[in-house]
């Protein structure tokens, strides 16, 4: 694929086997913290107050949507995230 040769990848699955799961992570806190499981990832990003920026439904907004909230998760709970 050229792409790889450009960016000078060798690898495709130069990051391994490995994903991150924003979804899984928010849903754990929304059990814990009683916020319900119903909604998408706008309403995740409502539900902790920092917003969704784009259009939904987007493959751009939606990338970016997905690690602004997990990095927010992950910024928070490394902290030792007090929700309540």
């Amino acid at each position: 694929n050229h792409i790889y040769k450009e960016g000078g990848i060798e690898e495709p699955n130069f990051m391994g086997h490995r994903t991150i799961d924003a979804k899984a992570l928010y849903q754990s806190l929304a059990i814990y913290e009683e916020m319900g499981l119903q909604g998408g990832l706008e309403k995740a990003c409502n539900k902790l107050k920092i917003g969704f920026e784009g259009v939904k439904h987007t493959a751009l907004a939606d990338a970016i949507n997905t690690f602004r909230l997990w990095h927010f998760l992950t910024t928070k709970l490394s902290k030792g995230y007090n929700g309540k």
